[in-house]
């Protein structure tokens, strides 16, 4: 699978289990310049939604977290988290 279509899938996962459906533009972005760790990623899923990662419930956070961490080691994109 393709680096590309997993970050799909993770986008479209998010949207559909936990409600973060972001405009295309912004998924676009998050493709064509995936933030290096997963949580930059995370922050950048947060900022898309126009919420602030640091103010965010920390549930939601981990469980954002979560699936970025499991996308990023399929894709191999982490080195840490």
């Amino acid at each position: 699978m393709t680096r590309e279509k997993r970050l799909n899938i993770l986008l479209t996962d998010l949207c559909v289990k936990l409600g973060f459906c972001l405009p295309a533009s912004e998924q676009k972005n998050l493709i064509n310049n995936t933030p290096i760790t997963p949580k930059e990623f995370t922050d950048a899923v947060f900022w898309a939604e126009k919420l602030n990662p640091e103010h965010a419930d920390s549930h939601l956070y981990r469980q954002v977290k979560a699936m970025v961490l499991d996308a990023f080691e399929v894709i191999d994109l982490a080195s840490d988290s």
